[in-house]
């Protein structure tokens, strides 16, 4: 594999943590808002808990991280499958509204003022998922190279295709490629264009045909 590098604004910079504590500022009242709404919700459909910690991987060969969220899924169905599809019957009815506008991931917004994980960034993947395409995705130079790509920087909230991964919802040799770039290239002017494609994005993809 050819070596990688971070790009300046990845590897630690004061300016991108600058950025991701900016980001947390404006989204604090919404995670205040947002969290408790959700948390209440799920309380009232079927108890607690209302926060679950689950463990994601940038890659096999480094230690994982907790990703807190709110909830979505019926309690003791967590480790049953790490994929959510479509109509997963595990999936509760305040899951249904909350999953789709990424409600459940506001929880992880005192991990970014924490400056555990990033606004953008690689997302953090459950391990079976990472070891599965190891085994057998089509491409394996590629995953290889991908897995041991997006380790060197922080995870992130968002990831740097976003929008197109809730679509697949699986990974592809786009998205993978789309990570290796933004971990060896991004500057904060990526950040800026990620988060407002996001936005966009998620508006397009919940807003009627008319």
């Amino acid at each position: 594999m050819p070596s990688r590098e971070v790009s300046p604004y990845n590897d630690g910079s004061t300016e991108k943590r600058t950025f991701d504590l900016a980001m947390g500022a404006m989204l604090f009242p919404v995670y205040v808002a947002g969290t408790t709404a959700a948390r209440a919700a799920v309380r009232l459909e079927d108890g607690s808990p209302t926060l679950i910690n689950r463990r994601r991987y940038l890659s096999p060969d480094v230690e994982g991280f907790d990703m807190t969220k709110v909830r979505s899924l019926r309690v003791g169905t967590f480790d049953q499958d790490w994929r959510v599809r479509d109509e997963d019957e595990r999936v509760t009815r305040v899951g249904r509204v909350i999953r789709p506008l990424a409600i459940d991931e506001l929880a992880q917004v005192k991990a970014l003022i924490k400056g555990d994980v990033s606004m953008v960034g690689p997302r953090g993947t459950e391990l079976e998922e990472l070891e599965h395409l190891l085994e057998v995705f089509p491409d394996a130079g590629l995953v290889r190279d991908w897995v041991d790509t997006r380790m060197l920087t922080k995870p992130g909230l968002i990831g740097p295709n976003a929008v197109q991964r809730r679509l697949d919802n699986e990974w592809t040799a786009e998205s993978m490629r789309a990570e290796i770039d933004y971990v060896e290239n991004a500057t904060i002017r990526d950040d800026i264009r990620i988060i407002g494609s996001t936005i966009v994005g998620a508006r397009t993809l919940f807003t009627p045909d008319r």
